[in-house]
């Protein structure tokens, strides 16, 4: 009895197993399709937002240094024992409206300072920054500082950085 099981052979036809694999095929293929168009517009859409950035940042965002006899209206107030203040006044002369900047700082015992300010400066306009350093009793001035400004994205609740369009100083002196 043990070999007659083993003796019936019965599967399925070769109809029905094309039929069946055609149907795997198919079924397979639409999950692909539906994946692919899903991943296809998602990175559409990110490639878009970031030329869209891209784009406003590097047409429409222009910063200077304003200048009063011919000298960068950058520098910093030591008050040894105090604080130390770093005072800019920065001119917007591109055509966006400009949400805040970040600045960078690099003292020149090398440690690296982040500082954050959210005024608005309008096309044509110029604003005055003052970024308090803290009390230093040991600070011994700035040789680098970089400002990032920051604009409105539409689509986007908060400011986008232009990194490709710091302005840079190399020294920033004591005021006088």
């Amino acid at each position: 009895m043990f070999r007659r099981l083993f003796k019936i052979k019965k599967g399925v036809s070769p109809l029905i197993a094309t039929v069946l694999l055609i149907a795997f095929s198919v079924a397979l293929g639409a999950v692909v399709m539906s994946w692919g168009r899903s991943f296809i517009t998602s990175q559409t859409e990110s490639v878009e937002g970031e030329s869209s950035k891209q784009m406003r940042c590097s047409l429409d965002i222009l910063l200077d240094w304003v200048e009063i006899n011919g000298y960068d209206q950058v520098c910093f107030i030591n008050n040894t024992g105090t604080n130390a203040t770093l005072r800019m006044i920065v001119d917007n002369i591109g055509n966006e409206e400009i949400i805040g900047i970040k600045v960078q700082l690099v003292e020149a015992d090398g440690d690296v300072s982040n500082y954050d300010d959210n005024t608005k400066v309008s096309s044509g306009f110029a604003q005055k920054y003052e970024f308090n350093l803290g009390a230093r009793s040991d600070f011994s001035g700035i040789s680098f500082a970089s400002l990032i400004p920051k604009i409105k994205i539409p689509g986007s609740s908060q400011g986008v950085l232009c990194s490709n369009n710091n302005l840079d100083i190399e020294e920033v002196f004591e005021c006088e």
